[in-house]
């Protein structure tokens, strides 16, 4: 769950319309994480989605 954390952190912080890389990247990493798991049954990762 240390990863859900990072990858919550990684949305909250870094802004939707941002345009450098990283900042990018980590959202992307973090949707891709929270719908793979959403679509496994974690069903409390929806509002991340």
């Amino acid at each position: 769950m240390a990863l859900a954390l990072h990858y919550k952190n990684a949305l909250e912080l870094y802004p939707e319309d941002s345009k450098a890389k990283q900042a990018k990247e980590a959202r992307k990493n973090a949707l891709v994480f929270f719908k793979n798991h959403y679509t496994q049954g974690y069903g409390a990762f929806a509002k991340f989605l």
